[in-house]
């Protein structure tokens, strides 16, 4: 029997009788039906709300949340199950976190979504375990299904930036784990309709989160435990990347294992800024069209060798405390085993021709074994820009962008990426490419 099929047991053992399902018929459609089957089977009475088909991939919009919401006030839904590739996820997570204000209030008083994103003025911030209880059931190899992460493509005043839901948590830097599914039903046979570019996509978004998280964790008590969970996880994105015709299983392990990598980087509440994930929602919500990890992917090379040109120029950067420095060392060292753990051992023969070596370059190892490997998969490098859009000017502009984001100073933040030219650079390469 398929995972799917026994979505209505998962939810029947929940003591529930009434649920929403969040689906993406257009992409979906036989899974969605199998999975409402399932639910009407085990005596769950579920009404469904279809995500709109050409935004099933992207992140949503906090107006579609709001829809959601007060979908399930008005079904009476006790759970909401969110089923589709990330975008879908997303946007189950945050009805969820609204439902139970939107069952509490009525008319003109239900409170929008907008009023609890992260930095915006006013905002408020959400509790975490008040959400709406949640089931996920992810049709692609999704980060956000076991991520505690939503993100939401916003317009003024974050100057179409992806914003996350503001979720109380631990520390003056911690977010709050209330936004993650009770459970995830991930069926091997609906990844498996992945393309080996989806699949190679999907393994180079999951390694940004890994290295996102090893370098948020660096030089705190959590760093050996994450590295510990995390690697099983590691060990499946470079199948994924090596051998993404045959590794869709490996991509969606990989992928949920980074889900929970990100919870725990998010969670602690000493750790530093997850960079990569961070200039994603800058460079995505820029670009509407463009998936959330395909921005990752794209951002994880260029981010790698920013760290190592830190290593290497010794010494402290323009915008850096000598604090910060010291923060640096322990995020490039974390790098370095992350990089040995995915790239395979050198030959002897080859190692010794190469010299001593520092800590940087395991990093730039890394970055040029992910860009081949998309290349090799058939993913374009660099990102499609528009007619009459020249590539300095785009660089230059999301910088700026970056620089009033509130992803990027919601928590310590390393001194190099408040230099504006290393900041254009690191967009630069990523609209560019390797060729760039």
């Amino acid at each position: 029997m398929r995972a799917v099929a026994r979505l209505g047991s998962v939810v029947k053992a929940r003591r529930v009788n009434r649920c929403l399902l969040v689906a993406c018929p257009g992409r979906d459609g036989e899974s969605y039906k199998e999975a409402l089957r399932s639910l009407q089977q085990a005596g769950v009475t579920a009404e469904v709300y279809f995500a709109p088909a050409d935004s099933a991939g992207l992140c949503p919009a906090p107006c579609a949340a709001d829809a959601v919401s007060a979908a399930a006030r008005d079904t009476g839904a006790e759970l909401l199950v969110g089923m589709g590739p990330g975008g879908v996820l997303d946007l189950a997570k945050a009805g969820a976190a609204l439902a139970p204000l939107a069952a509490s209030a009525s008319g003109d008083a239900v409170p929008s979504t907008s009023h609890f994103l992260l930095g915006g003025p006013g905002a408020a911030t959400l509790l975490p375990g008040a959400s709406l209880p949640l089931i996920l059931v992810p049709t692609t190899a999704a980060v956000a299904a076991t991520s505690g992460r939503c993100l939401l493509r916003t317009g003024a005043p974050f100057a179409g930036a992806l914003v996350p839901l503001a979720v109380a948590g631990p520390g003056p830097f911690g977010v709050g784990l209330g936004l993650q599914a009770v459970d995830v039903v991930a069926d091997a046979a609906l990844a498996a309709r992945q393309s080996a570019r989806g699949t190679a996509a999907a393994g180079a978004h999951a390694l940004s989160v890994f290295a996102d998280s090893a370098a948020a964790a660096a030089g705190t008590i959590k760093e050996e435990m994450l590295r510990d969970d995390m690697a099983a996880g590691l060990c499946s994105a470079a199948v994924a990347l090596r051998q993404p015709a045959d590794a869709t299983v490996d991509a969606l392990q990989a992928a949920l294992a980074a889900g929970v990598a990100a919870s725990d980087a998010d969670a602690n509440a000493r750790g530093g800024l997850s960079v990569v994930h961070a200039l994603a929602c800058v460079l995505a919500g820029a670009r509407p069209g463009l998936p959330f990890g395909a921005a990752c992917g794209a951002l994880l090379p260029p981010v790698l060798r920013a760290w190592a040109s830190r290593a290497e120029g010794g010494g402290l950067c323009e915008a850096e405390s000598e604090g910060e420095a010291d923060d640096a060392e322990a995020v490039v060292r974390s790098l370095a085993l992350l990089a040995e753990d995915v790239l395979p051992p050198r030959a002897p023969q080859r190692a010794a021709s190469a010299g001593p070596q520092g800590p940087a370059a395991p990093l730039r190892r890394l970055a040029a074994f992910v860009e081949e490997r998309c290349a090799a998969a058939g993913l374009p490098p660099g990102l499609p820009l528009a007619p009459g859009e020249c590539l300095e000017s785009a660089a230059a502009l999301l910088a700026v962008r970056a620089s009033g984001a509130a992803a990027l100073w919601q928590r310590p933040s390393p001194g190099w990426l408040r230099e504006p030219r290393a900041l254009t650079g690191v967009f630069r390469a990523a609209l560019a490419g390797p060729a760039g």
